[in-house]
């Protein structure tokens, strides 16, 4: 009897551990950092991990010190990430101070955030 509970214990915990390593793997091959917890939390709250590694990298590539969790609620959202990287690169270039929590809000409410940027700008 205490065989089979350990089987049973090693077979559930091997079916939470399989999908999690998956999950790193594929952020390690997008050349994206996460922490085992974050891909952990990603594997069961069902996040669609190509197109969020792909921004995810873009930001770490560019040096951008964003909070992985912070990247994954505006993904869950709906927030275009890519979107989000490129607009906040634009203010960077043109000396735009706005910071990445507004860029999030701005392309939340549907807006094209670098045209948003574009016309500050020039007001």
């Amino acid at each position: 009897m205490d065989k089979v509970i350990i089987v049973f214990l090693g077979l559930v915990l091997l079916s939470l551990l399989v999908p999690t390593l998956f999950t790193l793997l594929k952020a390690y091959r997008f050349g994206a950092k996460i922490s085992f917890m974050d891909a952990f939390g990603m594997t069961f709250r069902k996040t669609n991990t190509s197109d969020f590694f792909k921004g995810l990298s873009g930001f770490q590539k560019n040096v951008i010190d964003v909070d992985v969790a912070m990247l994954e609620a505006h993904y869950l959202a709906d927030g275009d990430l890519l979107n989000c990287l490129n607009s906040f690169l634009y203010a960077k270039e043109n000396g735009l101070d706005i910071d990445l929590y507004k860029i999030f809000a701005i392309d939340l409410a549907g807006k094209n955030v670098i045209e948003s940027l574009k016309e500050a700008n020039q007001a």
